[in-house]
């Protein structure tokens, strides 16, 4: 009987023991799950990057310590986006650790060293994010070390949604180059395998873009972003790659990477409803020189316009009814390319113009007046990449006997007054153009000091005319391999940009003509705003 009782009382006991073992295994169980969790969320957290936050008005993005961004958060919802960007030069790698600095009102530097894995050159990259009044501003520089070199430097912008947004910029056309018909330019279009080129590679590129902007829209959420490029900044080749993927390449070339003189350029980043107009807005405010002409004289020549040689208004007020206004002289006064205005000793003083009749200074003068009298404005014909008629290889002989004489042949002129200016092909030959003129290089200084000459002359003689009309900016696509300006580096060497060229003639241009009140136009034919 004790032993029954015994055995009863050890399986009582063991049960106990065993309720026991299994609570612990519980509790242990518990507080190795809590556990679990808290070292999944804490290793979570450690395993989230440091970042910093830069902010403006509706707009703040997250930066991590290598100074890509994140994300975004954008417009009065701030709804966070998983919008990353970044600057990548082809074909580099960093080297060593970034280096970050924060910034009074609010900004933060980032420095990389990079190499370039096929050529070894080496720079150092320093960007900078910087608060501004309605958009972060996103700054550039590349510093070279070593001997000068050439790569792209691109600006990375993915979207994450890309089904679910449209783009626009300033295209010629919006749709791809085989498309057929017009379309309107102004709407936006779903995302596509594309790449455009800023200013067109010829005069009518479907492929090209004006304004150095892209703007993002998702009309879901009526949410907007624009990445706007400074029209400041000197643009040599301009590219800006879409893909259907939802991503958005800037890629700038042909810019000298060196010790001597670091490559910078800026953009901002815009948030905004839904419309591209907000972005262009900006833009506009942002950059008012790049829009607004500087003399107010042009507000009251608005209205339609000719491009004729036609010398004789019997008819003012059919041509007022038809809101006419200004008239850009086709003006084959000249006698060849390039010499508008020659420089005879008197203003009745004739020559025989590129129609081959005779004409003058006082005759150019008098059309100017009778213009003016009938409510209407002249702008006389200017270009600056062009000059001589039907010219020979090798050039012949010169004719004039004394240097004052030169500009009386086409050739004498060309060849052997302002020969330096010449711009020569791959062959060395002169590239020809219009009726057998040849292009030229405004940034050399023979062919510079002359054209600043002659408009001086235009104001002098023809005070009655508004200003000029320059033809033909599609050369400045061009590169002067026989020159070096400091700052490009074309096909591995250095060279002349004719876009350097032309920054430089209108930088002694403009202020001769608009303080004389006059005013410059130009007829494009490589038309973005980094030109105007």
């Amino acid at each position: 009987m004790q032993s029954a009782k015994c055995k009863m009382q050890d399986r009582r006991r063991s049960g106990r023991l065993r309720l026991s073992a299994f609570r612990f295994q519980l509790s242990f169980a518990a507080v190795w799950l809590a556990f679990c969790i808290f070292h999944s969320a804490a290793v979570a957290f450690a395993a989230e990057p440091p970042s910093f936050q830069v902010g403006a008005k509706n707009i703040s993005v997250r930066l991590g310590t290598d100074g890509r961004i994140r994300a975004l958060a954008l417009g009065d919802k701030s709804l966070p986006r998983a919008i990353s960007a970044e600057t990548i030069l082809g074909g580099c790698r960093r080297e060593g650790a970034v280096v970050t600095r924060q910034l009074d009102g609010g900004g933060v530097e980032f420095q990389k060293q990079l190499i370039h894995d096929a050529n070894k050159n080496r720079c150092l990259l320093v960007e900078r994010f910087v608060p501004a009044s309605q958009s972060i501003r996103w700054e550039i520089e590349v510093r070279g070390a070593g001997p000068a070199w050439s790569t792209p430097i691109e600006t990375h912008l993915r979207w994450p949604n890309p089904a679910e947004v449209k783009y626009w910029t300033a295209w010629a056309d919006c749709r791809p180059k085989d498309a057929k018909g017009w379309v309107d330019p102004l709407q936006p279009m779903p995302l596509a395998d594309r790449t455009l080129y800023y200013g067109g590679r010829t005069m009518t590129d479907a492929d090209a873009f004006g304004v150095p902007l892209v703007s993002i829209l998702d009309a879901a959420t009526d949410v907007g972003l624009t990445a706007a490029l400074s029209p400041e900044d000197l643009a040599l080749d301009l590219r800006l790659t879409v893909s259907r993927q939802g991503q958005f390449v800037f890629s700038r070339l042909n810019h000298r990477i060196s010790a001597a003189s670091p490559v910078r350029f800026a953009l901002d980043l815009v948030a905004h409803p839904a419309d591209w107009r907000a972005g262009l807005g900006w833009m506009a405010s942002r950059y008012p020189a790049c829009f607004d002409p500087p003399n107010p004289s042009v507000q009251q020549m608005a209205g339609c316009g000719a491009y004729s040689s036609h010398a004789e208004i019997t008819h003012p007020e059919r041509l007022r009814r038809m809101a006419f206004r200004v008239n850009w002289k086709a003006s084959f006064d000249f006698p060849y390319m390039g010499m508008f205005l020659p420089p005879v000793k008197s203003d009745t003083e004739e020559w025989t113009d590129f129609k081959g009749q005779e004409t003058s200074i006082a005759r150019m003068r008098r059309y100017a007046q009778d213009m003016r009298r009938a409510g209407f404005y002249v702008l006389n014909y200017f270009n600056v990449t062009e000059c001589g008629a039907h010219y020979r290889y090798p050039p012949p002989p010169r004719r004039a006997a004394s240097d004052a004489d030169l500009w009386k042949d086409a050739h004498d002129f060309l060849f052997y007054r302002m020969g330096d200016a010449v711009l020569r092909g791959d062959d060395g030959k002169p590239i020809g153009s219009w009726e057998g003129c040849v292009a030229m290089d405004p940034g050399e200084p023979v062919y510079q000091r002359f054209l600043l000459d002659q408009a001086q002359r235009h104001l002098e003689k023809l005070p009655e005319t508004s200003g000029i009309c320059i033809d033909r900016l599609d050369w400045l696509r061009r590169y002067n391999r026989q020159r070096d300006d400091q700052v490009t580096w074309f096909r591995g060497k250095p060279a002349r940009s004719l876009t350097v060229s032309w920054h430089d003639i209108m930088g002694k241009l403009g202020p001769l003509m608009h303080q004389a009140g006059k005013v410059i136009y130009v007829n494009p034919l490589y038309g973005h705003l980094g030109l105007m």
